[in-house]
């Protein structure tokens, strides 16, 4: 029940940080994974997206604005890969599909890092190439699909079959679900429902602690330590939380046991159930929480605390070791 599992992006960082407990005496485990996730979007023509604009509640009030970048962008783009194709033509790939996917994964990847970091490092002249390079993949990859999706080109081999001619104004962009909840249009009908699922699989690896971590110097600056590594945000939160919480657990079996000198498991649990508990946070603030710790949580605490030899005894008569 005490063990804890910290999520990272990538494999260094989690290497970094099992060394680091590992110096403060804590054996722990690294096991590579991965999260996957769906977003869905309406494909939605552009000539429509602009009419959006004319209701009570907007998509976006800067819709105009990067709609127009979006389409001029687009544009110039089309035009490079596409400007002299006709209907029938067969445009090949500027490279073997396999590795315009590869290198506009990567593009993706760094830009995501890059966000996350606020320091630019320094680049040589050989990552400057093949980040241009990687980028040029990503922009190539991504006019397809915007044609692909809107029906105007056909996937084939070695390169796209051009279907129809390429109409800026009904070439389709893909709008989150969410964006066009709060408008009120029977302009939806008029339109053929199409949606865009973008599949992600991103790998991700997870240092596994043992409940001896509760016992370490790095329990009490978990906080500060993660700080330092590109953890994802509400992880970081889920993880601090759940800490915490079990460190406000442990304190009370410890003082509700000094209290009573020999207790039952049962008491044990009675006893940490539904009980308000002070809570100072790293601000200063004071917190009262309302405690509703499933007994199966209190139970496992107890078992990994008596393995640890902080408790001992059955579970009628529990005493502090």
């Amino acid at each position: 029940m005490l063990e804890e599992v910290f999520t990272f992006r990538h494999k260094d960082d989690a290497m970094d940080f099992a060394n680091e407990l590992k110096r403060a005496g804590v054996k722990s485990r690294i096991e590579s994974g991965c999260i996957c996730y769906t977003d869905y979007q309406l494909m939605i023509p552009i000539s429509i997206i602009r009419t959006l604009n004319q209701f009570d509640d907007p998509v976006d009030e800067n819709m105009n604005e990067r709609l127009k970048e979006i389409l001029n962008t687009l544009k110039e783009d089309i035009e490079r890969y596409f400007g002299e194709a006709k209907v029938g033509d067969l445009v090949e790939d500027p490279a073997d599909r396999k590795q315009l996917i590869s290198a506009a994964l990567q593009y993706i990847a760094q830009n995501q890092e890059s966000d996350s970091n606020s320091d630019e490092l320094e680049k040589s002249e050989e990552e400057l190439l093949k980040e241009k390079e990687c980028k040029e993949a990503a922009t190539y990859m991504n006019t397809v699909r915007i044609l692909n999706e809107s029906g105007m080109l056909k996937d084939e081999p070695g390169g796209w079959r051009v279907l129809k001619e390429i109409d800026h104004e009904k070439i389709c962009l893909p709008v989150p679900m969410e964006s066009l909840d709060s408008i009120e249009s029977d302009i939806f009908d008029t339109i053929p429902k199409k949606l865009s699922a973008e599949a992600y699989a991103i790998p991700e690896w997870r240092v596994s602690t043992p409940p001896s971590f509760y016992i370490s110097e790095v329990s009490e600056d978990i906080e500060d330590i993660l700080d330092e590594y590109d953890m994802d945000e509400n992880l970081l939160d889920d993880i601090i939380s759940s800490i915490r919480t079990k460190e406000l657990i442990i304190g009370s079996i410890f003082r509700f046991i000094k209290e009573k000198g020999v207790v039952s498991e049962d008491e044990i649990i009675s006893g940490l159930t539904r009980q308000p508990v002070a809570i100072n946070n790293r601000e200063g603030v004071g917190i009262i929480a309302q405690t509703y710790y499933n007994p199966i949580v209190i139970e496992g605490i107890i078992q990994d605390l008596k393995k640890m030899n902080y408790i001992k005894g059955k579970p009628e008569k529990l005493r502090l070791a």
